[in-house]
């Protein structure tokens, strides 16, 4: 399926944690792919429906175990009942009313030429307010991926979590 949506394969991620060495390589795990999303869901759904497997898109609840198997409440129909369910809800699953609560702020950046070159390896970084998830997305370009606690976005407007996706990347420890 990586192959068919388009997917290039990452180096080795470097992951650093303030205070210590960077990770060997064997710590942090294998390379990662990096991925054109629509494409890679398409593929993926093409060959799930080639292996007769019964995909279901729309409103869901929450999979419930009954002891026997599963069922799932359809927003649009009668209940599923199945041995097995893959539950890729993602983002759109609403999160449980105790869970933390992580705020998540995109940003894509061009490395200045006066900064070293990071190759194609995706960097996982710990900084005073969360850790950030840059990939290489072309030459000199990255999209990064900041996570913090929610409650540093509450209240803002759009064009305030700009601005402070805008700080964040200006202080971010790549």
């Amino acid at each position: 399926v990586l192959h068919e949506a388009g997917a290039t394969r990452l180096g080795p991620p470097a992951v650093h944690w303030p205070g210590q060495a960077a990770a060997p390589d064997a710590m942090v795990g294998d390379a990662g792919w990096r991925v054109m999303r629509a494409r890679f869901d398409a593929a993926l759904r093409a060959q799930v429906r080639a292996a007769g497997v019964d995909l279901r898109a729309g409103h869901a609840d929450a999979p419930l175990a009954d002891g026997t198997g599963w069922t799932v409440g359809l927003r649009d129909g009668a209940p599923l009942v199945a041995d097995a369910v893959v539950d890729a809800r993602g983002r759109r699953a609403s999160a449980a009313p105790t869970a933390d609560r992580t705020l998540a702020l995109a940003a894509q950046f061009a490395l200045p030429d006066s900064a070293p070159a990071h190759g194609d390896a995706a960097h996982v970084e710990r900084f005073d307010a969360g850790w950030v998830w840059a990939v290489p997305v072309a030459p000199r370009r990255w999209t990064a991926v900041f996570f913090l606690a929610a409650q540093r976005g509450a209240g803002r407007s759009a064009v305030q979590l700009n601005q402070l996706a805008a700080e964040l990347l200006a202080g971010c420890p790549m």
